[in-house]
């Protein structure tokens, strides 16, 4: 289907209704949802889903209504139907969960890929399609657990990864995959890269930072010589080293090696820390080149920190003055230790 005529379908109900039509919304909220609604159709988005779901406006409408109220961030999927009595949605249907569910089974692998190949098409004439892969990290047994909040319920609680495509230029998505099996991150993140060579993205950038992975992204980054940002613990080397003996203060405990950024009221530098050794998921031990750690400290945030530090460190060496004073062990002795 050729673009003209795409846009003179009307996809979605993004127009307000007529007089005589739709009685019913009249008394609904329809603002967000309207502009959410063009925002799609802009940006071809409408146009690639009623492709991919073999040109069915019933889908298409299903399922912008559930990415709408997702963004939205109006609550778990339970919470739709009552959320539709609010406000106007593309979908005339009620969408409780028996409904969600029977359309969440009907989106099938090929189905996805194919609205990954429409969104590439799309973003090919601004873009040269290289990407940034994201990965986050949820709890629940099946992917809609997330949305659910059933996980704490749950007795067979396990791991699922979602990762995410971005195009580098225009920072659009393009690419989602969830693997809702336990499995070990490398698999998930080869199986993933694989798919996205098949799909021609061939220069790809790994980002992750949401949560914590199942396992240390580093050594599968670097086994399979992708470029990756990752946000890490500060108690992890290099970081530490870093944080510990290359950051300087001046008398009044403001970093003289850091760059101030105004706008985020935050210090900031980077450090190489080319030749740190690192080992691989198969046991080899390498050297990394070309590897720095990016430093951020929020200095209004660290005296209060530092100021709770110090009170703790306070009380817990007069907790342990008062054992020398009394010469006999208490009988917590496990406390003593953990000071």
């Amino acid at each position: 289907m050729i673009a003209e005529e795409a846009e003179n379908m009307s996809l979605g109900n993004n127009q307000f209704p007529a007089d005589g039509m739709f009685p019913d919304e009249f008394d609904k909220l329809y603002g967000s949802v309207w502009l959410l609604e063009n925002i799609a159709r802009e940006c071809g988005l409408m146009v690639d889903l009623y492709e991919a779901f073999d040109e069915s406006f019933l889908f298409l409408d299903d399922v912008l209504t559930l990415a709408i109220y997702l963004y939205l961030g109006k609550g778990s999927l339970d919470r739709v139907a009552r959320w539709q009595d609010i406000y106007r949605t593309p979908t005339s249907s009620v969408m409780d969960m028996p409904y969600i569910c029977r359309m969440m089974r009907r989106i099938r692998n090929d189905t996805r890929l194919k609205l990954i190949r429409y969104r590439m098409q799309w973003l090919s004439e601004s873009d040269d399609g290289d990407g940034e892969t994201e990965a986050g990290t949820g709890l629940g047994k099946c992917l809609l657990n997330i949305h659910w909040c059933e996980s704490e319920q749950s007795d067979e609680e396990m791991d699922i990864t979602e990762m995410t495509g971005y195009s580098e230029k225009t920072h659009e998505p393009f690419y989602y995959r969830a693997f809702e099996r336990p499995r070990l991150c490398y698999v998930n993140l080869r199986e993933a890269i694989d798919e996205l060579n098949d799909l021609g993205v061939k220069d790809v950038l790994a980002v992750t930072g949401r949560g914590r992975p199942p396992c240390d992204p580093v050594p599968i980054f670097v086994g399979a010589d992708i470029p990756f940002i990752i946000r890490t613990d500060v108690s992890r080397d290099p970081v530490s080293e870093v944080l510990l003996n290359r950051i300087k203060y001046n008398a009044i405990g403001l970093p003289v090696n850091l760059q101030y950024d105004q706008s985020r009221k935050m210090y900031c530098g980077q450090f190489d820390v080319s030749g740190c050794e690192l080992q691989l998921t198969d046991g080899e031990t390498v050297k990394i080149d070309s590897l720095k750690v990016n430093v951020f400290l929020d200095v209004q945030g660290r005296l209060p920190a530092l100021q709770k530090l110090s009170e703790r460190i306070r009380k817990e060496a007069d907790e342990i003055e008062r054992v020398l004073q009394k010469g006999v062990l208490p009988e917590n002795i496990d406390r003593v230790n953990f000071l």
